[in-house]
């Protein structure tokens, strides 16, 4: 018989040794046989397995590789930072290690176009006058001369303006006075007036009150408004003539003198008046003032809005002309008044800007006022949301932030033709009050100089009827603070997505901080100066929160910063654009809890940042039940305040305010009663 013996290896034709044995163990048979045909299954198990190890190993190997690639770029990039920072740190090191540039050569004070005037223009003996001037040189030192006589030393500032007081000394005789302004050169300007004399050696109070002009207009405008202010003896009247440069009448006015023995009367140049040299005659029947002022079509800024009405989700454009070479600060106020949009713009050679801001369908509908600020010239602008622009008041200082005797400039806007009242608060103290007129185009400009003003904030509010606005500006706030930290909100931004910027300041009192905007190359794309909030307690930080900076629509995708400088500290956060949508998270911010007067209840003021669905808000005790109504604020754009109502009887403890808007949600606490 023949017996068959099989043999299946996992290798390719092998050559296989040999042979057969009996019981006995000698060799029955010795050969080699060699495999052939095709190869087995466990052949081709054996290669696909051998296959796909070498595959696992190679991307294994591949994403090692790209980790390490990974973290190495990571790690460059944070050398870079660090390198970019003590650059920074070693270039501050060394301006301040500098020596001051020299002073530089002295400057004139009094110009060719230096003018300046008394108020009021005819004092009496003894009387405290102020003195306006404007045309002088910038910074310059100056002196007030009385016949001779030195009154006042003083400085003119940054405009070449100045206002001073000066008290004329008793004993002057009651004659023609000249008053001269003279700066350190030699320069001088002259000013002579009339001076009023008590008869009998009696005070001003216990005589018949002479007429007196205290305010009259300087240059202004075609259609500008003109105020005239002063006192007389009560229950007077006074009539104001204007004639034209030809002497032929404008128009007649009268005004009443009051009780206290003030007056007062405002009023628009007739729209048929031109340029040129106008004339008041100020009479109570008794005595007259004649004064002078210059009507000039001198617009140095113009704004306007691309058109009348746009359609939630579409930007909101504006443009205008400005002297080139200085930038423009723009400003946008949504119908409730809140400024929701600030920047700097660039002004072209040719003297044009122009500025803009994304909107979405849930923005608030109605009026939105643009203003642009150049210096101490000023421009306004309506748009309409959703539907046709109204005239709506608003006010805005020409900066956030003035030194003590430097002149203020308010941009008023409003219906055309509205008496409005304009209040400077401290404290809620009213400090100062005046009147004014808009023009045809619904603008004014309230110049205030602020001598004997000292350090601190203050409000500017204007009201017409039942209507109200106001604005924040300070005097004297110093550039200079303990430690700061500042942050952004989000790590990912959307082009024209708004910033919210929380930051801190080792300082009990408010401060000025200057916010900057810096893209991916290093260059500072927007700067906003803000005011910190003032801390609780003198051992708390003060805070700052900016909401109204954007990303630029146009916004190169990368790393940017936000830079915060006061004095010779700063702080930066860096944060990321990647283009539209690709923001992630929002923020909850708790504002601040107050006594709604429309309501009489208290109210919880919140806000919710960076929402990209509709929002749902609850608050839930520290126990986890849920008090009060829900909220569901009508939007869901980036900027969205809304409230929510205390409920009676709640009980006194802490409270979390919950968020959602789709998937994304976010908390705060707050303490109920809040601290006062």
């Amino acid at each position: 018989q023949a017996v068959k013996f099989g043999i299946k290896t996992d290798t390719e034709s092998p050559a296989v040794n040999w042979r057969a044995l009996d019981s006995d163990g000698e060799d029955l048979a010795l050969d080699v046989t060699s495999a052939s045909g095709p190869p087995s299954r466990i052949v081709l198990e054996a290669r696909a397995a051998a296959a796909a190890r070498q595959a696992e190993a190679e991307q294994a190997e591949a994403e090692r590789l790209a980790e390490e690639q990974r973290l190495a770029e990571e790690r460059q990039r944070i050398e870079d930072e660090r390198a970019r920072l003590e650059a920074e740190r070693r270039q501050q090191e060394e301006l301040a290690a500098q020596p001051p540039p020299p002073p530089p050569p002295p400057q004139n004070g009094v110009l060719a176009g230096s003018e300046f005037r008394l108020v009021p223009e005819t004092p009496h003996i003894d009387a405290t006058v102020r003195v306006v001037g404007e045309g002088f040189g910038a910074g310059q030192p100056l002196t007030l001369h009385m016949d001779g006589s030195q009154l006042a030393q003083f400085a003119s500032d940054q405009s070449g303006r100045f206002v001073v007081t000066a008290t004329i000394p008793p004993g002057t005789p009651a004659d023609r006075a000249s008053f001269a302004v003279r700066d350190a050169q030699g320069g001088e300007r002259t000013y002579s007036v009339r001076l009023i004399e008590v008869p009998g050696g009696q005070s001003v109070d216990e005589q018949a009150s002479p007429l007196v002009v205290t305010e009259t207009p300087g240059t202004v405008s075609i259609e500008g408004a003109i105020m005239f202010r002063g006192t007389g003896e009560p229950g007077t009247s006074i009539t104001i003539t204007i004639t034209d440069e030809r002497g032929s009448p404008v128009t007649t006015q009268r005004a009443q003198v009051g009780p206290d023995g003030g007056w007062s009367y405002g009023l628009l140049m007739p729209s048929s008046a031109g340029v040129g040299n106008y004339t008041a005659a100020i009479t109570d029947g008794t005595s007259s003032v004649d004064h002078t002022w210059q009507v000039a079509d001198d617009a140095r800024i113009t704004l306007e809005s691309a058109k009348g009405r746009f359609e939630p989700g579409e930007a909101l454009r504006f443009s205008g002309r400005a002297s080139p070479g200085k930038d423009v600060t723009a400003i946008i106020e949504n119908p409730r008044g809140v400024e929701i949009y600030s920047e700097s713009v660039n002004v072209s050679a040719s003297g044009g800007f122009s500025f803009g801001m994304s909107t979405t369908i849930d923005n608030i509908e109605g009026t939105y006022v643009a203003f642009a600020f150049q210096g101490d010239d000023s421009a306004t602008a309506h748009a309409g949301l959703g539907e046709p622009p109204k005239p709506r008041l608003a006010v805005r200082p020409n900066s956030l932030n003035y030194q003590p005797g430097q002149l203020a400039v308010f941009a008023v806007d409003g219906p055309p033709g509205a008496t409005v009242t304009l209040s400077v608060l401290e404290d809620k103290e009213e400090k100062f009050t005046s009147v004014g007129v808009l023009n045809s185009a619904g603008r004014y400009e309230y110049p205030l100089d602020l001598l004997g003003y000292a350090s601190g904030v203050y409000t500017v509010v204007v009201s017409h009827a039942t209507a109200q606005a106001s604005s924040l500006f300070s005097v004297g706030l110093a550039e200079g603070s303990g430690q700061l930290t500042v942050q952004t909100t989000k790590e990912k931004y959307s082009q024209g997505e708004a910033l919210l910027i929380l930051g801190t300041v080792e300082s009990s009192d408010r401060v000025l901080v200057t916010l900057m905007l810096i893209d991916p190359d290093g260059r500072i794309v927007s700067t906003k100066p803000v005011i910190t909030d003032k801390a609780e307690k003198a051992e708390d930080p003060g805070r700052l929160s900016v909401d109204t900076l954007r990303v630029p629509s146009n916004a190169a995708a990368g790393m940017w910063a936000v830079r915060a400088e006061s004095g010779p500290n700063f702080a930066s956060a860096a944060f990321e654009v990647v283009g539209k949508g690709g923001g992630d998270g929002i923020v909850l911010l708790i504002e601040d809890i107050e006594d709604m007067v429309i309501t009489g209840r208290e109210t919880v003021h919140f806000r919710v940042i960076g929402a990209t669905d509709h929002i749902v808000v609850r608050v839930f005790s520290s126990g986890g039940d849920e008090v009060g109504d829900e909220v569901r604020p009508p939007g869901r754009h980036q900027d969205y305040p809304s409230y929510w109502h205390v409920p009676e009887h709640l009980e006194h403890g802490e409270y979390t305010m919950v968020a959602t808007a789709g998937r994304q949600s976010a908390n705060a606490t707050f303490a109920y009663p809040p601290a006062r």
